[in-house]
């Protein structure tokens, strides 16, 4: 959870912070919506269908003022699916017992909770217990059903690359976890810690960070490191990693990352749906996904002549350099090119609308069928659309 050292988990589940609920929106939405791929998905060809979702750090579920945490969000959705219920299995789990307890107590009175078919489980365990990292190596080496899993421990001591190595090895499994971007910059720059940062990058890696650190100009800073810990996750079987920036309200700096991992194309896609959904950020923000309001008023403080970036061209400029001659469907170059950029199904169709427009490719069905549906003022790029790049 979000929490500067100082504070308690008692003091942090008093009032809800706006970034924690946007944490909390984001993580129970990518969950469910995960769920639902991955069971329908077996139900349909009538396989084992059960699924694990893991919290490794999940509080109470609910703050003192009446909101609802991840834990309780993610249960609320799940009761409204009858194959949800049959088939998660939700396994929560905090090192204070305090936390627990009143997270049971929580979601002991939500209506309907019983008809969960897998017990909901609850323990106590430190993250990188061995009791802990046995119900991954376990699933791996017997099941093997698929899991999504959340860490959002206080700083960053609990996150290690052998933690990570044993949730990515499972061949379904899906992460999405807190990393706090402020503190491991803060560490990073300081001795004292470098055991902790070797955890997380490796000790090479630490120290070619600091190499270029030690040159970069400020600005320059977060992007070294969010490049530095995917080349790392990639490292331990990451195949797509997707960062989600997040400075807190009030501030200009970036506080933390949420930062999703996947093997999947289908993962990452979902990942780039769900974040897309959720960001809030200046056109001019280095950054794809995120959530940054300063960043947007300091864009509308721009001279209305400053040229902004145009991510669509950028992209409308990829596809056309890709597919030149070519004739092929929009389904298969969504799925042939959305693998190699953090862009979304709908900015896909987005450019090449404007590559249409731009008579820079053709819409071969439209010559038997030039009346193609209308969605909000814009034409449909359906999947079996035949297009011709010029």
């Amino acid at each position: 959870m979000n929490r500067a050292p100082e504070i308690t988990a008692q003091a942090f589940f008093k009032i809800a912070q706006p970034h924690s609920v946007l944490k909390a929106d984001i993580v129970s939405k990518y969950v469910i919506a995960w769920a639902n791929i991955i069971i329908r998905g077996k139900l349909h060809f009538k396989k084992e269908a059960r699924a694990y979702v893991v919290d490794l750090f999940s509080g109470c579920g609910q703050y003192e003022d009446g909101t609802k945490s991840t834990p309780i969000k993610i249960i609320d959705e799940a009761l409204k699916a009858d194959h949800l219920r049959e088939n998660l299995i939700l396994r929560f789990n905090d090192n204070q017992v305090e936390m627990i307890e009143r997270l049971q107590g929580h979601v002991a009175a939500i209506p309907g909770v019983t008809s969960f078919k897998n017990k909901i489980g609850y323990s106590t365990y430190d993250a990188e217990s061995p009791e802990v990292l046995s119900w991954f190596t376990k699933n791996n080496q017997g099941p093997r059903l698929p899991m999504v899993v959340f860490i959002d421990p206080f700083g960053y001591k609990e996150i290690s690359r052998e933690l990570l190595r044993s949730m990515i090895q499972i061949p379904q499994s899906d992460i999405l976890f807190f990393f706090n971007y402020r503190r491991v910059n803060a560490a990073l720059g300081n001795e004292q810690f470098e055991s902790n940062m070797n955890k997380i990058f490796g000790p090479e890696r630490v120290q070619r960070i600091k190499t270029e650190l030690a040159t970069a100009r400020p600005a320059e800073r977060s992007e070294i490191i969010i490049r530095h810990l995917d080349e790392s996750l990639r490292e331990i079987g990451a195949n797509f990693v997707v960062p989600f920036v997040v400075v807190q309200e009030d501030e200009e700096h970036i506080s933390h990352y949420i930062v999703g991992i996947t093997k999947h194309e289908k993962g990452f896609e979902l990942m780039k749906k769900v974040l897309k959904q959720h960001t809030t950020i200046g056109p001019r923000s280095r950054a794809k996904f995120g959530h940054d309001l300063a960043s947007v008023e300091r864009d509308k403080q721009h001279s209305m002549f400053d040229a902004l970036p145009d991510p669509i061209g950028e992209l409308a400029a990829q596809v056309y350099q890709a597919y030149t001659g070519r004739i092929i469907t929009f389904g298969q170059l969504y799925k042939q090119h959305h693998p190699t950029a953090h862009y979304t199904e709908s900015e896909y169709k987005q450019a090449v609308r404007r590559l249409l427009l731009d008579k820079r490719a053709y819409a071969l069905d439209e010559e038997t069928k030039p009346s193609r549906k209308t969605i909000k003022g814009e034409q449909a790029v359906p999947e079996h659309l035949s297009i011709r790049f010029m």
